[in-house]
């Protein structure tokens, strides 16, 4: 029985379950062929997909409807159900919960900005007398 956690976000709240060991030995798997596909790359629309599919499979997992037909959450019904923000939520959570969370690439420092040549005023001069 997996491990299921409660996540709660604007008052509503749903059950995440994270990878086993094995399950995540093949999510990183199949992540790092993703990033190696040359001919063609995958696709912007492919790793929506897959986020999509592993929101599912957590959910499902929780759930205990994996492998129900009739019971399991599809992407379509995910992304029927739930909004973007609530759906990317859900997945950052797996991913914490199952230690996969990447941590953040450091940012690189923007180029220093060059001080524009400070403008001298131009004294205003009075022609009235």
């Amino acid at each position: 029985m997996p491990r299921i956690r409660p996540i709660t976000m604007d008052n509503l709240t749903v059950n995440i379950a994270p990878l086993s060991y094995d399950e995540t030995e093949n999510y990183v798997n199949e992540g790092r062929a993703m990033l190696q596909k040359k001919d063609p790359e995958t696709t912007p629309e492919e790793w929506a997909q897959r986020t999509l599919k592993t929101v599912c499979f957590t959910l499902n997992k929780a759930a205990g409807v994996l492998g129900d037909k009739e019971k399991e959450l599809t992407p379509t019904k995910l992304t029927q159900e739930y909004d973007m923000v609530f759906i990317n939520f859900i997945y950052e959570e797996f991913l914490k919960m199952s230690g996969l969370q990447v941590a953040a690439a450091p940012k690189e420092e923007a180029p220093a900005k060059q001080e524009a040549p400070a403008k001298t005023a131009t004294p205003i001069t009075s022609t009235l007398h």
